[in-house]
């Protein structure tokens, strides 16, 4: 893989079962250590939230996902999909995306909520 220049930024993902987006949750690495995002911060950025979506539709992920992007001037870098959680997740269950327990309701059987904050809205109220 060749070096690219720009902000590596990680995008947490839930998928609902029938393939659904519901949950976006861009977010920069601010620390990382040994590989995990130790500190971040939830960001606005509608551009990766479409990167996300498209992502999500072409592979049919389901559950949690972590995308890594390096953001350039020619627009975002694709270097890492991880169909598992990410190492900063107590980032995005802070910043109000429980998705630990949309996997636990999920694989149980039970119902959960994932509209109650809007959640595909790119974080933007966290930011």
């Amino acid at each position: 893989q060749h070096y690219i220049a720009g902000q590596e930024i990680s995008i947490d993902c839930y998928a609902l079962a029938d393939g659904r987006l519901a949950a976006c949750v861009p977010r920069k690495r601010l620390i990382v250590r040994d590989g995990e995002c130790v500190a971040g911060e939830v960001i606005h950025a509608p551009e990766l939230v479409a990167v996300a979506q498209a992502l999500a539709r072409t592979m049919r992920f389901r559950g949690v996902a972590n995308i890594q992007v390096i953001t350039t001037a020619q627009g975002p870098q694709l270097i890492d999909l991880n169909a598992r959680f990410p190492g900063g997740i107590a980032i995005t269950e802070t910043a109000g995306y429980p998705m630990i327990e949309w996997t636990v309701s999920e694989l149980f059987g039970e119902a959960f909520d994932v509209s109650a904050a809007s959640r595909i809205r790119s974080a933007a109220a966290e930011t």
